[in-house]
């Protein structure tokens, strides 16, 4: 494993172990982690439904959910 991997394994352990992220999914073949309150608006609202999508090469594409809150304008500002 290089260094890199390394460190990569390092950075999403700890953020999983603080509850910063969640663990990888495939977004193209599992649902995208969610929050319970999201769930009832997910299911209120009908939307995030990906049966419709069709993938010609059924990629696999590993997505992580911050669990996070983060203030905007702190993080984001236009300087």
């Amino acid at each position: 494993m290089s260094e890199d991997d390394e460190a990569f394994r390092a950075w999403l352990v700890h953020g999983v172990t603080r509850r910063w992220i969640s663990m990888p999914v495939c977004a193209a073949h599992m649902p995208l982690p969610t929050t319970p309150e999201e769930d009832i608006e997910i299911v209120l609202t009908g939307t995030g439904d990906s049966e419709d999508i069709i993938y010609i090469d059924d990629p696999c594409l590993f997505a992580l959910r911050l669990w996070k809150e983060i203030d905007e304008d702190e993080y984001f500002d236009d300087e």
